[in-house]
């Protein structure tokens, strides 16, 4: 049986910075959890992203659009959407904005 795991502290190790955007992991790929998630901040601007993984996104603060599948998907406080990987799509905020992001490692 798998043990109940804390996190004492969110690395504030940026993942691929762009100027635009940070990503701040908590859960990495080798995790018992079987998924791994983080928090990105994107400031106003725009990310082109090739998604190679299925993800799924909690804004927690802002609106997040992201243009995928031919249609721009708005994404606001407390929305959750589901993105099933392969395929090119474009994060863009027009204020600060903050989700949590999850990504199956295994299932």
């Amino acid at each position: 049986m798998s043990k109940i795991s804390k996190i004492e502290k969110l690395p504030r190790q940026p993942g691929k910075a762009t100027g635009v955007a940070n990503a701040f992991a908590f859960l990495t790929a080798d995790h018992e959890a079987g998924m791994r998630a983080g928090i990105s901040e994107i400031a106003p601007g725009e990310v082109d992203f090739e998604l190679p993984f299925d993800e799924g996104i909690f804004v927690v603060e802002g609106e997040l659009e992201i243009d995928g599948d031919g249609a721009t998907h708005v994404i606001a406080a407390g929305e959750f959407l589901w993105m099933p990987g392969g395929r090119r799509i474009v994060y863009r905020a027009k204020t600060p904005t903050r989700f949590l992001y999850m990504i199956p490692t295994h299932g």
